[in-house]
């Protein structure tokens, strides 16, 4: 689950309103109200008025990307270089994953790349795995990791 905390300045966030489900694309930049999303017509919405699901009043956050890597300045309202880093629809109910189920998982503080792994369990928030590959059929330790999802065929 993608938290309240996580959202940082320079990122992006697409947000769908309530009253008429319309989206829209905001840069994500702090000012004296704290964190508030800008879109291109400079209509804005303010981080803490979200709660920790990043629902607010009459409007939600689906989607997050990450920085771009050729942002200097200027605010730039396009995903074309953006990591998708968290989707609502994709979200997944870790309590309810059969163990031994293929995912992807990593820890972005030490690689971008995703690993091959067998889910072994879900606590306390946390996605936990069998290392080495392997499942629970051939046991071994489990560790957790900072980022899972689980693995398409096609990825």
């Amino acid at each position: 689950m993608f938290k309240k905390e996580d959202i940082k300045p320079g990122m992006l966030v697409e947000i769908k309103f309530d009253y008429n489900g319309s989206k829209s694309l905001m840069y994500v930049t702090e000012c004296t109200n704290g964190i508030v999303f800008i879109d291109k017509d400079d209509c804005y919405s303010v981080l803490k008025t979200y709660n920790d699901n990043l629902e607010g009043t009459c409007s939600k956050i689906i989607k997050v990307y990450g920085f771009s890597e050729y942002e200097c300045k200027s605010r730039s309202i396009s995903i074309e270089d953006r990591e998708l880093l968290w989707d609502r629809d994709s979200e997944v109910d870790w309590s309810k994953v059969e163990v031994d189920t293929k995912v992807l998982v990593r820890n972005p503080s030490i690689s971008k790349s995703w690993s091959k792994a067998y889910f072994a369990k879900y606590k306390d928030g946390n996605v936990y795995v069998y290392d080495g590959g392997k499942t629970s059929w051939s046991g071994g330790l489990i560790t957790y990791w900072a980022e899972a999802k689980l693995y398409k065929e096609d990825e």
